[in-house]
């Protein structure tokens, strides 16, 4: 009897130190997961700035339709085609697709990882509002792109337009171009600055020299954003990206420069 109880309690002590390593190794688990994640939120805001977890902007370029006539002289009021329902439609400010995807997939990022959500402006909107952090997408057509791009504070690319011959990128210093000269590709640039008079606000373009290299910069920078942390770090940039056209997922960086 006095045996049969003994094994008893070994058992009981067995089961007991098994619920308990178990319990461990759940906690263990969990923690790792939490420190993970707050590791992982610690590297995002260093890369877009503090304003990541609130009243963060994503903006994209405003336009205005021009008059359009037909063939005999005729002003067209609906100009805009739905292919699906083969209605026609009005609107008095478009936006650019591959610019409103580009701020899709910023949106996503941050959506993901912080649990927060970035408002969705148009540039004309912001107006010159330069104290704020926000991520612009588009190139000429955003004017908070610009803002970035011709910046002081810009000292690593620009757009390359001349005006006779193809188009590219120029380093800022050493005046070095980088030219596409593959027709299935397109080139986009990635800058990232603090304003020169608020400091504390993170301001950062993602232009394209056409629609791929705008989406595909966006979706470089959400999608590979843990790599271009590790070369960065909380500090200024900027990067030249080549994207396949058609396939936005088809990005690779080409050329980066970080400021000391």
């Amino acid at each position: 009897m006095i045996l049969l109880c003994a094994d008893y309690w070994t058992d009981f002590k067995n089961i007991g130190f098994n619920i308990l390593g178990g319990v461990a190794v759940i906690g263990l688990e969990r923690l790792i997961f939490f420190l993970r994640r707050k590791y992982k939120f610690y590297k995002l805001k260093r890369l877009f700035g503090q304003d990541i977890i609130k009243d963060y902007k994503l903006t994209y370029g405003q336009f205005v339709l021009s008059e359009l006539y037909d063939s005999k002289g005729n002003k067209q009021h609906y100009p805009f085609r739905k292919v699906e329902t083969n209605t026609f439609h009005s609107i008095i400010d478009p936006v650019s697709f591959s610019d409103t995807k580009a701020a899709k997939y910023i949106a996503s990022l941050i959506a993901k990882e912080t649990g927060n959500y970035a408002e969705l402006i148009s540039d004309r909107e912001i107006g010159n509002n330069i104290d704020i952090s926000f991520c612009a997408t588009g190139g000429y057509s955003n004017l908070k792109s610009l803002e970035v791009i011709k910046s002081e504070k810009n000292k690593f690319f620009h757009f390359y337009l001349p005006q006779n011959g193809t188009v590219g990128i120029i380093d800022l210093e050493s005046g070095e171009k980088t030219i596409n000269t593959n027709p299935e590709y397109d080139l986009g640039l990635i800058i990232k600055i603090n304003n020169k008079f608020f400091p504390n606000r993170t301001q950062i373009c993602l232009a394209g020299l056409n629609i791929w290299s705008t989406s595909g910069t966006a979706w470089y920078l959400a999608n590979r954003w843990d790599k271009i942390y590790k070369l960065v770090k909380n500090k200024e940039f900027g990067i030249i990206i080549k994207v396949k056209k058609g396939n936005d997922q088809e990005s690779e960086l080409i050329k980066i420069k970080v400021n000391k």
